[in-house]
């Protein structure tokens, strides 16, 4: 079983994957989204946009396989995650999960439509 990750410093840096050795297996069956933090409303609001969420997509099963996020609040996204990868989400689950607004994990939500949608053309409140 893997544990979520936490190196605490002024900028968090989080890590969740349901099967490390599973993970690195996918290099040709998996895909990656990575949208940049000034997406998410939240950083906006709090006038810090630095960092990146990650998301780690097996492509055949539609599953996500790994989240990683430097940031703000890192270390309170990753339950989500963990939670998530546990039961083995796919990206549509993040995305019909209703997200508190403006909250840093609706990152999660939009890295997931990162996949089929180009976030940085969305609304603030737009799936």
């Amino acid at each position: 079983m893997d544990f979520p990750a936490l190196i605490a410093q002024k900028d968090e840096v989080i890590r969740e994957y349901r099967d490390q050795h599973y993970a690195s297996l996918l290099d040709d069956a998996n895909e990656t989204g990575q949208p940049p933090i000034e997406v998410v409303p939240r950083a906006g609001a709090i006038r810090d946009t630095r960092g990146v969420i990650k998301m780690v997509l097996d492509r055949p099963t539609g599953r996500v396989v790994g989240v990683s996020m430097l940031g703000v609040n890192a270390g309170e996204v990753i339950h989500e995650a963990a939670m998530a990868l546990r039961f083995g989400a796919t990206t549509d689950d993040f995305i019909d999960l209703i997200h508190v607004y403006p909250t840093m994990a609706e990152a999660l939500k939009l890295v997931a439509i990162s996949f089929t949608k180009d976030v940085n053309r969305l609304s603030c409140c737009a799936s």
